[in-house]
């Protein structure tokens, strides 16, 4: 596997892969990084194991939840936010899920205040434009983007499956459009639910890292070359 820091466009292939913003780094990538507040963001990729009603997308693998603890206590860290993203399948169409902190709310996809702003208030604001951001004591509980609420004709309160047997209750409906996304998804729910519905243990798949000197991303790719572990193998159809 290898790590690597995207220019001007996203690696393809790399089991491990930092984008840093820089001023040679391509708009659109540029912006998605701006988007969820990040200076750098780490994925694991591998080959794709076979269907599972739930899954980690495409290429994905994912992360233990220590390597993100290990990268946070390093000096040149100011925050880093694991989300894991999650293919769930109900009657055979999939919901792009990702599993988000709720305590990070200027870091991740769905980010909804710069850095500087520590309010990180718990009702609507910016992103949400109906209902109420994820809270900790969350569990079946889901944001969904405006297109999805549209597509789907829910609201506020409806009950939806989310993967063959769980429903979650919609509190809150987004707004990401206009800027691209890394980790988008249609519905986001509490990360230990996620981690929960994949049965992969304490993971993620995506980390999101601020830092606090832009400067010492390549201490941070160093560090992640030395956490990230070999690629691990799909488990047997039996045990997914």
């Amino acid at each position: 596997w290898s790590l690597a820091l995207a220019g001007t466009a996203f690696s393809i292939g790399l089991l491990v892969a930092v984008l840093s913003i820089s001023r040679s780094v391509e708009r659109a990538v540029a912006g998605a990084l701006d988007a969820a507040g990040a200076d750098m963001v780490i994925q694991k990729r591998v080959e794709p194991c076979p269907f599972a009603f739930v899954k980690l997308p495409k290429d994905l693998a994912a992360i233990p939840i220590s390597v993100a603890d290990k990268i946070a206590a390093e000096p040149a860290t100011e925050e880093v936010s694991p989300v894991l993203e999650l293919w769930a399948f109900y009657q055979g169409h999939p919901t792009v899920v990702a599993g988000i902190d709720p305590r990070k709310k200027t870091l991740g996809p769905v980010r909804i205040a710069p850095r500087e702003d520590e309010r990180a208030e718990e009702a609507k604001c910016c992103a949400v434009v109906k209902g109420r951001y994820l809270v900790p004591s969350d569990d079946y509980h889901v944001m969904v983007t405006v297109s999805y609420a549209e597509a789907k004709k829910i609201d506020i309160g409806d009950k939806i499956h989310i993967g063959p047997d769980r429903m979650f209750e919609v509190v809150g409906i987004v707004d990401l459009s206009g800027t691209a996304r890394i980790a988008g998804a249609e519905a986001f729910i509490p990360l230990e639910t996620a981690q929960e519905m994949l049965g992969e243990g304490d993971v993620a798949s995506t980390l999101f890292v601020s830092l606090k000197d832009a400067a010492k991303v390549a201490d941070i790719e160093a560090l992640a070359r030395q956490l990230i572990g070999p690629e691990p193998q799909c488990p047997p159809p039996s045990l997914r």
